[in-house]
């Protein structure tokens, strides 16, 4: 089977040793950030079916927005909010 190639994706096939079919997933643009992932063709497929209809584009879209869902990112705040934050905690009697 040859890989099908998305938007910044190549998607291979192949058996695993244990039999198992699998995708790999390559991102191949260049230094983004990003890493390969492997994923069981079976999880895949019915990510795939999930998605159909949907406004995600590919099953790494889908996944990416899951992931970042579950791992959202820290916030990130300036001196100057830092410092209103921990007044209003001191008011509120939370910390000294």
């Amino acid at each position: 089977m040859s890989p099908r190639v998305l938007p910044r994706l190549l998607l291979k096939s192949y058996i695993n040793a244990s039999g198992d079919s699998t995708i790999q997933a390559l991102f191949m643009s260049g230094d983004s950030g990003k890493v390969a992932i492997w994923i069981p063709r079976d999880l895949y497929k019915k990510i795939e079916e999930k998605i159909a209809g949907t406004s995600f584009p590919s099953v790494e879209e889908y996944v990416v927005r899951k992931l970042e869902n579950e791992f959202p990112a820290e916030p990130v705040y300036s001196k100057e909010e830092e410092e209103l934050i921990r007044e209003r905690l001191r008011r509120l009697g939370y910390i000294e």
